[in-house]
């Protein structure tokens, strides 16, 4: 290959090594941090540069340059190595397809050749431009409706899935490869030869039903999922009922032990039973004043609960989250499932260890949600709690706090967790207080 002028590096070269990153983690759902992002874009694109100065055929430089930039998002981005296999061969896929329909595009409306542009450094800056417009508006249309295959939280099934998938789209984007280096190679014969466009047509085809394949398999994995979360809100439901019942039982109680002791004229023992049921009464008061009438009856289960395993509950409600843009659900799956991990770590514990406390509050222009507990966990257990399918516990466990992460980054909060063997285990999560923040 000829040597690659150092403007077309940085006007042609890492634009679109950069979007095609882009496009693949949009795809897969993955979310990395836009520095690494650009940082792998970057890399890439200068491997592009250097591969140039070494005798191979033009457009071979693809089959290095993408394994790369996918062993760079398993190692810098942390992603898993299938998932980084899949987004950039979707990346490939949608970038090379659009460059096989613009291109020859560009030379029926300019009058220039294709070869003509590849040889001329200008042409082969301007050419892919309308491209890199398109893909652009792609890449925002798909991050801002949220538009993807798969995420790695939603299905944990893609454990099972996503090596096939990665062979699937590994085999898909060889043949796409193929027609991508012949287009090049020779783009006059391959515009005028039937045969070859009829092939093209058909690979296409399978491409998109490989694609709509996975996607419905997917999506009914997704629906799965979705069912499960219902039947849990369901049976928290249930759970409110029996202990709304309950309660109701010991108020007529507690309202006959009053009545005796005001009958015998006790009254400093009357007093100072009332105030010890205000207090349990004025917590349940500012739990059913959260402007998030889910959450409220979620804490009410979960008090119940507490209290049937011998664990104390301290809820501190300082806010109303009225102004909190999460959607009741996913609100409800992150504190549940906080409370729950909090409640098994002092389950074992001596009845005066037995403590769980939950306080909301405003600070910093952010909604605060913090669970505590007497518990400790050492290091490196801290460090993979929120890895999926991680547990202490034996069972189909260690969906819960990935859940967590998972539901609050989406909302570009954070989640941070602190343990010290005298002070306990302290979870905290951060929302942004305004919409869109």
């Amino acid at each position: 290959m000829e040597p690659m002028p150092l403007c077309i590096f940085f006007l042609q070269s890492f634009p679109e090594t950069l979007i095609l990153t882009y496009i693949g983690l949009a795809l897969t759902g993955a979310k990395p941090p836009n520095r690494q992002v650009i940082l792998i874009a970057l890399i890439g694109a200068f491997l592009s540069y250097l591969i140039r100065v070494f005798p191979m055929p033009p457009g071979s430089n693809v089959f290095i340059q993408l394994p790369v930039i996918a062993l760079m998002l398993f190692i810098i981005c942390k992603l898993p190595l299938w998932l980084a296999l899949v987004s950039v061969i979707l990346g490939f896929l949608v970038v090379s397809s659009s460059e096989m329909l613009f291109i020859p595009l560009m030379s029926d409306i300019s009058g220039i050749s294709i070869q003509e542009a590849l040889d001329t450094p200008l042409w082969r800056i301007l050419f892919p431009l309308p491209e890199f417009a398109f893909l652009t508006l792609l890449i925002v249309c798909l991050r801002r409706k949220q538009i993807h295959i798969f995420n790695t939280f939603d299905m944990p099934e893609l454990k099972t899935y996503g090596k096939p998938l990665a062979i699937l789209g590994f085999s898909v984007g060889l043949v796409v490869l193929g027609f991508y280096y012949r287009f090049f190679m020779e783009p006059e014969a391959f515009r005028s030869d039937s045969i070859l466009a009829v092939l093209l047509a058909v690979i296409l085809v399978a491409v998109v039903l490989s694609l709509l394949l996975s996607w419905k398999m997917i999506s009914m994995t997704r629906q799965e999922r979705r069912l499960e979360l219902q039947q849990f809100h369901i049976s928290n439901l249930q759970e409110m009922t029996q202990i709304i019942k309950a309660q109701r039982h010991d108020f007529i109680n507690h309202l006959q032990v009053i009545y005796g002791l005001v009958s015998q004229e006790h009254a400093d023992q009357a007093k100072l039973y009332i105030n010890t049921l205000y207090k349990d009464v004025q917590v349940t008061s500012n739990v059913l004043q959260l402007a998030v009438p889910e959450l409220s009856a979620l804490l009410l289960v979960k008090t119940g609960v507490a209290t049937a395993r011998n664990i104390s509950l301290v809820i501190s409600q300082e806010s109303d989250l009225s102004a909190l843009a999460v959607p009741p659900m996913e609100l409800a799956t992150v504190v549940g499932n906080l409370l729950n991990n909090a409640m098994e770590a002092v389950e074992s514990f001596n009845p005066a260890l037995r403590t769980v406390r939950l306080k909301i509050y405003e600070k910093s222009g952010l909604y605060i949600i913090q669970t505590q507990n007497s518990g400790y966990m050492p290091p490196e257990i801290k460090n993979k709690i929120f890895e999926l399918g991680f547990s202490t516990k034996t069972g189909d466990r260690g969906i819960g706090l990935a859940s967590v992460k998972y539901q609050v980054e989406k909302r570009n909060g954070m989640v941070l967790v602190s343990s010290h063997p005298q002070k306990g285990t302290r979870f905290t999560v951060c929302y942004p207080g305004r919409r869109g923040a």
